[in-house]
């Protein structure tokens, strides 16, 4: 079962599910859930285990079915992820799979559509349509591949990770992770990072709105690392709009301070990329077989 969603999430903190596209190997349906008042028939099938779900690029959309339902509809594959053991590239985006293993041109006319919007119109629905209907053909070409090199194994445990409930959680106490500097500060700037971080996530969360709508990572870890003890201090810090003091300045003087009183997380620094990558390794063995 090929599966894709749109959404939008430009305004939100949590993505609005606007539309669920599905396909067999000899039908396709667009769902519409903004119209629908409960698609629980549709997901219980969805979420059968003895289905194996397809998709491009999974993360975004597998977190629109963790809000529905609080778990992934495993098992999993991944197309994208699959894509460089066969020798495609790296992050490859849909269209030019299907082209490179199909042949077919993919128009990019609604690429930008605001699919809240109704009605959709016949052609965005089949602009909709066509993410599944060739990812569909695309599986059963890459099974195909990928058992002629006996790697069918190979995925298992990324596709298993993306199915991990705690993925898609957004636990407020670890939004601090995502802040890709973190590692480089130490001691009482650390901890004012995590709480900073704890304390926007839990403000965005309540709210629904997006996190940097609330403080930018940038300024975020600016604040951490110069840790200002007054207002005037930190209006002085870029990034921080005047309407962020004003509303949240004392609310962050006194998460400095607690910081002060606690020892960090320890953070870890990235680990360095290995210089000889799956894709290379995958486009050796395709050339030496």
């Amino acid at each position: 079962m090929a599966l894709d969603t749109e959404f939008m999430r430009e305004k939100t903190y949590s993505p609005q599910f606007c539309l669920l596209q599905i396909a067999t190997t000899d039908c396709v349906a667009c769902v519409d859930p903004l119209a629908i008042e409960s698609l629980d028939p549709l997901l219980d099938l969805i979420y059968q285990p003895d289905i194996i779900k397809i998709f491009h690029a999974s993360r975004q959309d597998l977190e629109i079915f963790y809000n529905l339902r609080g778990s992934i509809p495993a098992p999993i594959f991944d197309t994208q992820i699959a894509a460089p053991l066969l020798g495609q590239t790296d992050q490859i985006g849909y269209a030019n799979l299907v082209k490179a293993l199909l042949n077919v041109d993919l128009p990019k006319t609604h690429s930008r559509t605001d699919w809240s919007h109704r009605p959709l119109s016949p052609e965005q629905l089949i602009y909709a349509a066509d993410d599944v209907i060739y990812l569909a053909q695309i599986y059963n070409t890459m099974r195909e591949q990928l058992g002629e090199l006996d790697r069918e194994k190979w995925l298992d445990g990324d596709f298993e990770a993306l199915t991990r409930n705690s993925l898609y959680e957004n636990a407020p106490e670890l939004a601090w992770n995502r802040i890709r500097s973190a590692w480089k500060l130490k001691g009482a700037s650390l901890s004012s990072l995590q709480l900073l971080a704890e304390w926007r996530e839990t403000k965005a969360q309540q709210s629904n709105r997006p996190r940097n709508w609330i403080l930018k990572d940038d300024a975020l870890f600016d604040i951490a690392r110069q840790r200002p003890d007054s207002i005037d201090k930190l209006k002085r810090i870029r990034g921080i709009p005047e309407q962020t003091v004003r509303r949240h300045g004392e609310t962050i003087l006194g998460l400095l301070e607690a910081a002060t009183r606690r020892a960090p997380i320890p953070a870890k620094a990235p680990p360095k990329t290995s210089a000889k990558s799956a894709e290379k390794e995958a486009l050796l063995d395709i050339l030496m077989s």
